[in-house]
């Protein structure tokens, strides 16, 4: 399993900066905007595309090499001793084939109010929103996705990178797209204009069916950023068990627009989810509670 995922990461870093470059020097090499630039000494322009592709690659690696939010058997020991009551309530309702994508145990009463799980593959306690991930072997927090573009995990670490990759590759693959289409060499037949442009033409393909993916995943990634979701929390909340006794309308982990966005892009330290989702659960409760006594 660990040789398989470091060569998927190997393979993947490699294909990405192979394409890239690939298509950089198709701009820089071709009669392009970009190589007319650089001997009419236009710097500006130059070192403004290439300076934004060595961003997207800086985003790509960090993306790529930081922890996403490993779960570590040595930070275990201080959770393990605060639920030890809790475990010997273990809930031992039998799970459908459905529900085995998160394999674990739920504890019936932890200190906190909310429902947290012990993992069935590693045996950790998970903090809530956490997810083990096979292809990593590990459990991550705020488990997002596994990424095979990047070779690891997006969790509540690398999710803000790898949406500013996102963002970085839209305007680079933009901007492309608008220099090789004006690089375009027309000619009398279909063939000679084939011959003529082959390097744009394949240069098109990758930028336009790359270009659909990210645009894709950069609307997806930005929704669930204002929304404070996850691509597992979407995809599976009638699974989860924190979430499926909930209407579809409630989001515990909602704090508003501003206050998603930046604690998505801005917030560092791994926050608790616990308490939010225990304050957000009690005051719906409590709602609830005096609307049925007016």
């Amino acid at each position: 399993m660990a040789a398989k995922h470091w060569q998927e990461r190997f393979v993947s870093r490699i294909v990405h900066v192979f394409i890239t470059i690939g298509v950089v020097l198709i701009l820089l090499l071709k009669d392009t905007e970009l190589r007319r630039s650089v001997f009419e000494g236009r710097w500006f322009y130059v070192s403004s595309f290439l300076g934004l592709v060595f961003v997207g690659f800086i985003f790509y690696f960090v993306a790529s090499f930081i922890d996403p939010g490993y779960l570590e058997i040595r930070n275990q020991n201080s959770i393990l001793v605060a639920y030890e009551k809790a475990e010997a309530e273990i809930e031992n309702d039998s799970q459908s084939d459905e529900d085995a994508e998160e394999s674990c145990k739920i504890l019936a009463s932890p200190p906190f109010g909310s429902r947290l799980r012990r993992c069935g593959y590693c045996s950790l306690m998970q903090p809530l929103r956490a997810k083990h991930c096979e292809d990593c072997g590990k459990c991550v927090r705020r488990y997002d996705h596994h990424c095979p573009w990047l070779g690891t995990c997006v969790g509540e670490r690398n999710h803000k990178f790898f949406w500013c990759f996102l963002l970085t590759q839209i305007i680079i693959i933009g901007w492309s797209l608008y220099i090789i289409w004006f690089a375009l060499v027309h000619e009398k037949s279909w063939y000679d204009w084939a011959m003529t442009n082959s390097l744009y033409i394949v240069a098109l393909i990758i930028l336009v069916l790359g270009g659909i993916v990210v645009f894709m995943l950069f609307c997806c990634h930005t929704y669930l950023m204002v929304t404070a979701q996850t691509t597992w929390e979407y995809m599976s909340r009638s699974r989860i068990s924190y979430l499926k006794t909930l209407s579809e309308d409630d989001n515990p982990f909602d704090q508003g627009l501003i206050c998603n966005v930046y604690k998505f892009l801005c917030s560092c330290r791994v926050q608790k989810w616990e308490i939010l989702y225990d304050r957000e659960i009690d005051g719906h409760k409590l709602t609830v509670h005096v609307m049925l006594n007016t």
